[in-house]
């Protein structure tokens, strides 16, 4: 998408004329001081709007794989072309010619932001159903602590009743 919009802005007719959209803006910014100078503020105002534009078409051609991003980006730029002329110059002689670029970029920007309506659309898994049971146990019995005898050889535990021990062999104490 990206590509597209940086082609349909660096390379296509933008205007009626076959200039590009860069080619319609870079005159603007060489310009602008004597633009500023000249006190005509419609001019400087649809000269800023057509700059500031072309500037977010450009990060939107770049940030292009991004699709909404790009989709949004591109409809403000796009926004701010078409409606610009007709707000600084309400009732003036200047009009909006389209090219090819200008109809390119319009619809590239709006294929954008759909297309990121449907990027965003993720697969959920199932919800997870967990039961508890819970019973109750009466009459359970307490394991008793067991005692044990400790090697006097090695030191090793033995169960009460042994005689032998089970580490060393050797007979372990009687207890009394």
């Amino acid at each position: 998408m990206g590509l597209v919009i940086l082609a349909a802005i660096f390379l296509l007719p933008f205007g009626g004329s076959s200039s590009t959209l860069y080619g319609i803006v870079s005159p603007m910014i060489k310009n602008l001081s004597a633009v500023q100078s000249s006190g005509d503020t419609a001019k400087l105002a649809n000269n800023y709007t057509w700059i500031i534009a072309f500037i977010l078409l450009v990060i939107a051609g770049v940030v292009g794989i991004f699709p909404l991003g790009a989709g949004v980006l591109g409809m403000v730029g796009m926004a701010m072309i078409t409606i610009s002329p007709f707000l600084t110059h309400p009732n003036g002689p200047y009009t909006l010619s389209t090219g090819t670029g200008f109809y390119i970029a319009w619809v590239v920007s709006v294929v954008a932001l759909v297309a990121s309506r449907w990027q965003g659309k993720k697969e959920t898994p199932p919800p997870v159903s967990i039961t508890i049971v819970q019973t109750q146990n009466t009459g359970t019995q307490v394991a008793q602590p067991t005692k044990n005898t400790k090697c006097p050889n090695c030191g090793a535990d033995n169960p009460e009743e042994a005689t032998k021990c089970s580490s060393c062999g050797k007979d372990l104490p009687v207890a009394t």
